[in-house]
């Protein structure tokens, strides 16, 4: 199921994974589901507020 079959509305909340799978193969996945961004645990606090900030 992808993130846009899971609800018909509001499509427009962006989703960002957190999790403990962070290679390239699982980014792609997350993109491929409607994800904005896949972050790997352990998340930095940096990191987090920069895919924040990029929404």
């Amino acid at each position: 199921m992808t993130i846009p079959e899971m609800s018909t509305e509001p499509k427009h909340i962006p989703v960002i994974f957190v999790s403990s799978k962070n290679q390239k193969a699982d980014k792609v996945w997350a993109q491929m589901q409607g994800a904005k961004d896949l972050i790997g645990k352990p998340g930095d606090a940096k990191e987090i507020l920069a895919a924040l900030a990029a929404l």
